[in-house]
């Protein structure tokens, strides 16, 4: 530029996409933490419709899930 200064402007409000991502990580994260902690409650339960599963075998398969979850 000859003698000029380049300015520039800095955005003054957000995209209006990033409400919906916010949101959508929200309820994502909710879900999967809400998982995380009934899953193990689930396996082991055999009077209310759960799996009846041993604690041995439930923290195995928890254990499992956890780690494909941060695998992927």
């Amino acid at each position: 530029m000859a003698g000029g200064k380049a300015v520039m402007s800095t955005p003054q409000k957000h995209p209006r996409g990033i409400y919906t991502l916010f949101f959508t990580e929200m309820w994502e994260r909710m879900s999967y933490y809400g998982m995380r902690a009934l899953l193990v409650l689930f396996m082991v339960d055999q009077m209310r419709g759960g799996m009846g599963l041993r604690d041995e075998q439930a923290a195995a398969i928890y254990g499992l899930y956890t780690a494909l979850v941060y695998v992927a």
